[in-house]
């Protein structure tokens, strides 16, 4: 059940309205998002809690957007950025469903009130990308990370698991937020 009406919805998207910053090389020549709503942006360079937030956001609103047979309402659009690589945002018609526009705003306010949408899932995201990075590693790299973790360098061997100590000194790591 939604709590904010359409009018308040319509009045929270107005922060939210896009517009083509002379920076920015569009992919998608037929695309203008120029006056729609912007919900929800990521870069080449975006973490674990930002991509994962907008996979969520965009599964989300494409879902209702195929719920009220207006697939074309809900899209994401990227384009070139001299600084970031790319930029990709999820882009909402201004004359979309009510029920998406409701559905936009609450995303919104939930992620200016906390930015993560899902935490067993970021969770799950991170230590996923720990236990990749470990396996990455170089035994040298391993021995290393034991070594700062007062762990014993035996735990570094290929097909042992990863010391709690370097896991919690790997997840404090920016790298994996």
């Amino acid at each position: 059940m939604s709590y904010l009406s359409i009018e308040r919805a319509r009045e929270i998207l107005e922060n939210y309205v896009w517009e083509n910053p002379s920076d920015y090389v569009a992919y998608k020549e037929d695309a203008n998002p120029v006056g729609d709503y912007s919900i929800y942006a990521r870069t080449r360079d975006s973490d674990i809690m930002e991509d994962m937030n907008y996979n969520i956001v965009l599964f989300n609103l494409t879902q209702l957007a195929v719920k009220h047979d207006q697939r074309d309402k809900v899209y994401d659009f990227r384009a070139g950025h001299w600084a970031c690589g790319w930029l990709e945002d999820i882009i909402v018609r201004k004359d979309a469903h009510d029920e998406i526009l409701i559905e936009c705003a609450e995303l919104l306010s939930e992620l200016a009130d906390y930015p993560c949408l899902d935490d067993e899932k970021y969770s799950d995201l991170q230590c996923d990308a720990i236990m990749d990075y470990w396996e990455d590693l170089s035994l040298k790299e391993r021995i290393e990370y034991c070594n700062d973790n007062n762990h014993s360098i035996f735990a570094a061997r290929f097909g042992q698991p990863i010391p709690d100590a370097v896991f919690d000194d790997l997840r404090n790591n920016d790298t994996f937020n």
